[in-house]
């Protein structure tokens, strides 16, 4: 029983600390939302955060180290996102792709201002720390291993994602509102190169194929 009870008070105590450092992370954006980046400091945070600064130590030993756990948060988000997002596609060559335009492309009201204020954040973040872009560059391989093994023809899976990049940074810099129409006209095109370029590849598999046969049969 003593054992249950240490072990369920570890729980709840590690749960605890997970809650506090997420609610220190969002001060931290708060801030830099607010004030710019150039105000996050840890005496910023603490007063946004109703806590001491010894007791956002506690946390994050150092600047760096929030702005590293800001961005990783974040990055860590949107892996999630785009994991859930192709386990829902059904299995075959352009799932990867065809998983970012149904979830970035099939509504406008996916664009949400916090969304936006949130990845300002972590553009911000990365220009201040240059350190803190690992945890992006983790995600860029595990896409690029992704795109690599989806069956579509390389170059085409970077292509679509790159169109969504560049709608994303038009966006976050402000220079151009992702309307309903203007997403449905890219999404309608980079469906039809997904298609085209999947059909290619479906007949030059048949192709080889049937010169296996062939030569089975010889």
């Amino acid at each position: 029983m003593r054992r249950a009870a240490r072990s369920s008070a570890k729980r709840r105590d590690a749960k605890a600390a997970e809650g506090a450092r997420a609610a220190v992370l969002d001060a931290a954006e708060a801030v830099v939302n607010r004030r710019g980046i150039g105000a996050l400091t840890l005496d910023a945070v603490a007063a946004q955060a109703g806590l001491s600064k010894s007791g956002l130590l506690h946390h994050y030993r150092s600047k760096d180290a929030l702005i590293g756990a800001m961005v990783r948060r974040r990055v860590e988000e949107w892996r999630a996102q785009y994991t859930a997002a192709i386990d829902r596609q059904p299995p075959g060559p352009g799932r990867v792709p065809r998983a970012f335009l149904s979830m970035c492309l099939s509504s406008a009201e996916r664009w949400t201002r916090p969304q936006q204020s949130g990845c300002r954040v972590l553009v911000a973040a990365l220009v201040h720390s240059p350190a803190a872009i690992a945890p992006l560059r983790e995600v860029q391989d595990d896409l690029s291993d992704r795109l690599a093994h989806d069956g579509l023809p390389l170059g085409v899976g970077e292509t679509v994602l790159l169109a969504v990049d560049g709608l994303w940074f038009d966006w976050l810099l402000g220079i151009a509102e992702p309307s309903a129409a203007k997403l449905a006209r890219v999404r309608a095109v980079l469906e039809g190169l997904i298609e085209s370029a999947g059909a290619r590849a479906g007949r030059a598999r048949g192709a080889r194929g049937g010169q296996r046969q062939r030569g089975v049969h010889a």
